[in-house]
Order: C-alpha cells, then sequence, then structure tokens
C-alpha cells in the first residue's frame, strides 16, 4: 500500500490502537504512525487498511508523557503553549532550543543566502552550470532535516534529467529573486516540482523560508493542521500545493505570531520551531 503523510488507517491486528495518521515515511519501507491510543509505530510491511468516512477527519490526539512527567493533553493554544514552556522555560530564548532547534536552521538560511545568492545563481544560468545551480540546492536541503528523506530523493531523482535541472535552476532563481508577485512564482515553481514529480509542500516552502524567514513560512502537513485546528484557522489543506493554501499558512502564521508574542518569535523560524515541537511532544 501506497501511503502518504496525513494518511489516515488502520491495523488490522491491532484494533485497539484505534486510528492512525501517517507522519513520515522512512528508509527500507518503513513508515511512522501515530495511532491515537498508543502514540507513535514505526512499520514495516504491515498489511494497514486505510480509514474511511468519519475517521477521515476525526480529531487525533496522540498522548505522551511531558518532562515533568505529567500526562499532557493538548488541543487549544493555551495548552500547546504549556507544552513548549515545558520543554523549553526561557520559551525562543531557552539555550536548549536554540542549539537543538533553532541553531542549525539559521545555519542552513545563511548557507542558502551565501551558496545561492542572486549573484552566484545568475551567474551559473547565465554559464548555462544548471546541475551546479541543483547541487547548492541539495546542499541546502541535506543541511537541515526538515524535509522527509523520501521526499528529498524524489526531488534527486527529479533533477537527474538535464531538462529538469534547467527548468529547476532558472524556476528557484524565478522564486527567491524575481520581481514578480510572488503569486506567479510561486505558481510557477510548484508546477516545476510537479513536472517532476516532486510537488511537495516541504519542497515547495522550504527556499523561501530559508531565503526570507521573515516574510515566508515552512509548512509540514501534520503538525501545521494541528496548529492551524487550535488556532481556529482554515488552511483548506490539500496534498498538492498551490498558491491558496499557501496563503491560509501565512494567514496562520500571522495568527500564530500574535498568539505567541509574549514569547516575542523572531522570525518564522522559531514559529515553525514551535508547530513542529508542539505537534510532536503534545498529547
Amino acid at each position: 500500500m501506497d501511503l502518504s503523510v496525513g494518511d489516515r488507517v488502520r491495523h488490522p491486528a491491532m484494533p485497539d490502537w484505534g486510528i492512525g495518521e501517517v507522519v513520515e515515511p522512512r528508509d527500507s519501507g518503513k513508515v511512522a504512525i501515530f495511532f491515537e491510543h498508543v502514540g507513535e509505530k514505526v512499520l514495516k510491511g504491515v498489511p494497514l487498511e486505510k480509514a474511511t468516512g468519519a475517521e477521515l477527519t476525526r480529531p487525533i490526539v496522540v498522548r505522551r508523557a511531558g518532562k515533568s512527567g505529567r500526562r499532557l493533553r493538548a488541543r487549544s493554544m493555551q495548552e500547546y503553549v504549556a507544552v513548549f514552556l515545558d520543554e523549553f522555560p526561557q520559551g525562543f530564548r531557552e539555550p536548549l532550543y536554540i542549539n537543538r532547534e533553532r541553531a542549525y536552521k539559521v545555519e542552513a538560511s545563511d548557507l542558502l543566502r551565501t551558496e545561492l545568492s542572486q549573484h552566484i545563481v545568475q551567474g551559473l544560468i547565465d554559464a548555462r552550470e544548471y546541475e551546479r545551480v541543483c547541487g547548492l540546492a541539495g546542499k541546502v536541503v541535506n543541511a537541515t532535516n526538515v524535509i522527509y528523506p523520501n521526499e528529498k530523493m524524489s526531488l534527486r531523482d527529479g533533477l537527474r534529467s538535464p531538462e529538469n535541472a534547467e527548468r529547476f535552476a532558472t524556476g528557484l532563481y524565478r522564486l527567491l529573486y524575481s520581481t514578480e508577485t510572488f503569486e506567479s512564482r510561486f505558481a510557477a515553481f510548484v508546477n516545476i516540482l510537479s513536472d517532476m514529480g516532486a510537488a511537495r509542500w516541504t519542497v515547495a516552502t522550504y527556499f523561501p523560508y530559508l531565503a526570507m524567514p521573515t516574510e515566508h513560512m515552512f509548512l509540514k502537513p501534520v503538525p501545521t493542521r494541528r496548529i492551524a485546528e487550535a488556532c481556529g484557522v482554515e488552511l483548506n489543506y490539500r496534498p498538492e500545493p498551490n498558491w491558496l493554501i499557501y496563503q491560509c499558512l501565512l494567514r496562520l502564521a500571522e495568527r500564530l505570531k500574535e498568539t505567541l508574542a509574549d514569547l516575542e518569535p523572531r522570525d518564522m523560524i522559531d514559529l515553525q520551531g514551535f508547530v513542529s515541537l508542539v505537534a510532536r511532544n503534545a498529547a
């Protein structure tokens, strides 16, 4: 069975586990799934059943213990903030948060602006060295772990074609540096990824997020959808990237920034860090 992030499934031999939601396809055929009654399980070769009907939209809340040992049950934003502060009492200024969750993303952002600067990318495109642009983009992608391994592989496989490499290089330049509206740039980049078989939300949003972290947000489907629900923002999520949903994502980021104002998030890197952490640790 082919599974994608966000798919709902049942384990036929373990009905007590309840409904599961695919979180992360992994290498070697393994897949990480959050089951509503037992938490995360990493499975391989299990004949899972696709969920149907109301099971597709029923909220799934994973139960885990916080640092303090108490059972955390987070559904509202107030509860998500409590989960975050339970892990990082000083919030976004907590040294552990900076070292574990923020620093490497800032380094990746610096890497992108250095290795894929407008001057460098324009020069490589003028010299028709499209593969070098793709290689630098791959270096930036591999600087973090926020894109799933199978999605990195899809991008890498798509870029093996010289035609795709040229389209990706010119499309990436347009996405990051063109003076056109961001809507047209984003839509064009998504079309290129789609033709390559690499149209995933993580890939589509990764480069603007790192290049312009005060303006653009990264979308990892499962945690972002959970936070959107808690914030009362309609994400209109679909697996295929499109401008409508990206606009909703930016509205969610603004709402989240307002909600977390007392914690003083510096940029979208902090907002994405909050989204990822609380969705992973909340119960």
